[in-house]
């Protein structure tokens, strides 16, 4: 199912069981396989997403990462695999593990 994608690259790719709501991906972002973005990682399943998850220009968001809804991932910032994003991330900053920092 996909619904309020907006990318700005050429090509999309997704495998089976992908499920995207409010999700921006700018230019030459890389996302590795089996992460959770927006709406579909809520932590709290009583929570109401609202709003977009954003992924910036050159981001690499590595395995199994997970980035709650309404966040925004700046550009050429590194997302480590397992990591979980609960807070916006600055451009050019790496963050890993759990909570993301």
């Amino acid at each position: 199912m996909i619904h309020a994608l907006k990318t700005h690259c050429r090509s999309l790719e997704s495998g089976d069981q992908v499920f995207i709501h409010a999700l921006n991906i700018d230019q030459n972002a890389a996302v590795a396989h089996d992460c959770r973005l927006g709406e579909f990682s809520r932590l709290n399943p009583q929570a109401c997403p609202s709003g977009a998850v954003t992924i910036g220009r050159r981001v690499l968001i590595g395995a199994n990462a997970i980035v709650l809804q309404e966040l925004t991932v700046g550009d050429n910032a590194i997302v480590g695999a397992g990591a979980v994003v609960t807070h916006p991330i600055a451009a050019g900053k790496t963050v890993m593990g759990v909570p993301a920092r």
